[in-house]
């Protein structure tokens, strides 16, 4: 077996459990956890973390939808959005160096950070 197996699942349950109560959390919690580990390179950190919050989100998306949360009229435009920017995004992933990403990643950890702290 892997010896991987139980940390990747640990980081999945705790990330994933933030994420669908709070809406945050997948991606700025989990890259750069997923970064920091010696048997993943940037590429393979960032693309792991995006096809795993697949499935993380299905489940509470599911959820969200059996409790009537979903806003649908909004959905269709955030998601059209969303699309566009997956295609964009995984095109820059592919020709944009590691180490810039991964300063990408840190400044916008930061910037997202220093806005929660001082939200209202």
């Amino acid at each position: 077996m892997d010896p991987y197996v139980f940390l990747l699942l640990a980081i999945g349950v705790i990330v994933g459990a933030i994420n669908s109560a709070t809406g945050i959390g997948w991606g700025i919690i989990n890259v750069p956890i997923l970064l920091s580990l010696p048997f993943l390179n940037t590429k393979q950190a960032i693309s792991l973390s995006v096809l795993a919050a697949l499935f993380v989100n299905a489940m509470a998306s599911f959820e969200n939808l059996r409790r009537g949360y979903i806003v649908w009229q909004y959905l269709i435009w955030i998601a059209a959005g969303g699309i566009l920017g997956g295609y964009i995004g995984a095109y820059l992933l592919s020709i944009v160096s590691p180490h810039i990403i991964k300063k990408t990643v840190a400044i916008l950890c930061i910037g997202v950070g220093i806005k929660l702290l001082f939200d209202r």
